[in-house]
C-alpha cells in the first residue's frame, strides 16, 4: 500500500471515518508514492510480479483519489482530478493494451487475463520515469496532495479556534472551572 502516512485511509472499510479533506491529503500523498515506486522500477523480468502489483496498487490509489475529489466541494481538488482524468483518457489505448480499462467515470479497472500476460515493455512505456504519463500524473498528484494538506491545516486551525473560544467563554463565565477547561483543550 502507498498509504504509509495514513494506512487506514487506504482501507475501503475505514475510509468513511475520515473527512473529505483528510482523504484528499492521504490520497494525494499515496498517489505520489505510487508514481515514485513505478518510476523507480527497472521493469526487469525478475521484478515482473512486483511491477504488476505496484501498478494494481496505483490503480486503487488513483481511483481513491478520484473518489475523494468527487466528494469534495473544493474547486482546486475537483480541477486537479478532472485534469488527471483527462490525461489518463489520453493514454486509454496504451493502458488498454496492458489490460487497464479507463471507465466512463475516469476510474481505472484491470482486466486480469491481459494484465497478467502483457509484455513488461508496454508497462515501461507508460510507467517509467521517462514516460510522459507518469510525469504528468506526478504533477497533478503533487497539486492534489498540496491542496489536501492546506485544507486539513485549515480544518485543524478552525477546530482549535472553536475549541479555544469555547474554553475562553467557559473560563470567563465560570472561573472555578479553569483547570478543567485547559485539560479539555489539551
Amino acid at each position: 500500500s502507498f498509504y504509509r502516512s495514513n494506512r487506514e485511509a487506504g482501507t475501503s472499510s475505514k475510509r468513511r471515518e475520515f473527512s473529505g479533506n483528510q482523504l484528499a491529503l492521504a490520497d494525494g500523498r499515496a498517489l505520489r508514492q505510487a508514481v515514485r515506486r513505478l518510476t523507480s522500477s527497472d521493469f526487469s523480468d525478475d521484478q515482473d510480479a512486483n511491477t504488476r502489483n505496484s501498478v494494481l496498487a496505483y490503480i486503487q490509489t488513483y481511483n481513491n483519489m478520484l473518489s475523494s475529489a468527487g466528494s469534495s466541494s473544493d474547486r482546486t481538488l475537483e480541477r486537479s482530478a478532472k485534469q488527471l482524468k483527462n490525461i489518463t483518457s489520453e493514454y486509454s489505448s496504451e493502458l488498454d493494451k496492458i489490460g487497464i480499462t479507463v471507465n466512463d467515470d475516469g476510474t481505472l479497472t484491470s482486466r486480469t487475463t491481459l494484465f497478467e500476460s502483457a509484455d513488461l515493455s508496454k508497462f515501461k512505456e507508460l510507467f517509467s520515469a521517462d514516460a510522459a504519463y507518469m510525469q504528468r500524473t506526478s504533477t497533478y498528484a503533487k497539486r492534489f496532495a498540496s491542496r489536501g494538506e492546506a485544507l486539513v491545516t485549515s480544518d485543524n486551525n478552525l477546530l482549535m479556534q472553536k475549541k479555544n473560544s469555547r474554553c475562553h467563554r467557559f473560563f470567563r463565565n465560570r472561573r472555578h472551572h479553569h483547570i478543567r477547561c485547559h485539560r479539555e483543550s489539551g
